[in-house]
């Protein structure tokens, strides 16, 4: 992630306005001996684009020029990761094959990595705890009318869908955070924060905030909504209903790949999104 001009942030995840899904497995272990922890994303190999698990990705509109393996064999789109086992993917599923089907019951655990409290810093106290953030995240996307989705907090690392921890020295410096992408009908499993971001630079709440409400929806199958300015799709891909297309279709769209650190809440149309993936 970089900064751009007023604090614009790079940040991980997916797209308020597509309609193009997958399906990996998640297993509930700890954050030491998950393997979704061990991934080095500064560290990437050329893809084969006979591989199957890449030729999935291709098909369920993901540009190949844009596809990286990860030294840990899983893949990626810029901030996106994606298994690289071809058992996670049900290629009989058609339908909502990047979605959640358990959407009304979503849990989320914060992991202590990323609840210190931090006072050293007067411009950003507290500024290595996500708590809050992640708490005001939930309720954020709790709170749209006609839609069915709704996270809550797990109590414990075995009860949780989506765990939320530190990255351990793993993402890139200029990498605040990374989604998982749906798998197996599951929410993606991890999120990664970065709480070294950009040689430890001093982030306010808002921007952790955004971060996480951004990063969630990356877990629940958002790709960028600027994901035709970014390159990321291909030919097959089309828009949910009732969105816009283009390069830049919706400025105020939190699942945009670059956000402003002044959160606004979800757009109109990121709503419209939930509402089509996710229905009451």
């Amino acid at each position: 992630m970089k900064n751009l001009l007023k604090r614009r942030i790079k940040l991980l995840c997916i797209a308020g306005g597509l309609v193009s899904l997958t399906v990996v497995s998640c297993s509930k272990d700890d954050v030491e001996s998950n393997d979704d922890t061990n991934v080095n994303v500064s560290s990437y190999e050329k893809v084969d684009p006979n591989n199957p698990v890449v030729k999935i990705l291709v098909s369920r509109g993901w540009n190949i020029n844009k596809i990286q393996k990860l030294s840990n064999g899983d893949f990626s789109v810029g901030d996106i990761s994606f298994s690289g086992n071809i058992k996670d993917y049900n290629v009989k599923k058609q339908a909502r094959e990047e979605l959640v089907n358990d959407y009304r019951n979503i849990s989320v655990f914060v992991h202590s990595s990323i609840t210190q409290e931090d006072n050293t810093n007067t411009d950003a106290p507290n500024e290595d705890n996500w708590t809050d953030a992640t708490k005001n995240a939930i309720t954020i996307w709790n709170s749209v009318p006609d839609s069915g989705l709704r996270f809550t907090e797990a109590l414990n690392i075995e009860d949780a869908d989506i765990l939320i921890f530190s990255d351990f020295g793993l993402l890139a410096d200029g990498t605040l955070g990374q989604g998982r992408f749906p798998s197996d009908g599951n929410a993606g499993r991890t999120i990664l924060i970065n709480l070294d971001y950009n040689n430890n630079e001093s982030l306010d709440y808002d921007i952790r905030f955004d971060t996480m409400v951004h990063e969630l929806g990356h877990n629940i199958g958002y790709r960028h909504t600027d994901w035709q300015g970014q390159g990321e799709g291909n030919d097959t891909l089309v828009n949910i209903p009732g969105t816009p297309t283009g390069d830049n279709p919706d400025p105020d769209s939190v699942m945009n790949a670059f956000v402003d650190a002044e959160f606004n809440g979800l757009s109109f149309y990121d709503k419209v999104a939930l509402k089509f993936m996710y229905p009451n």
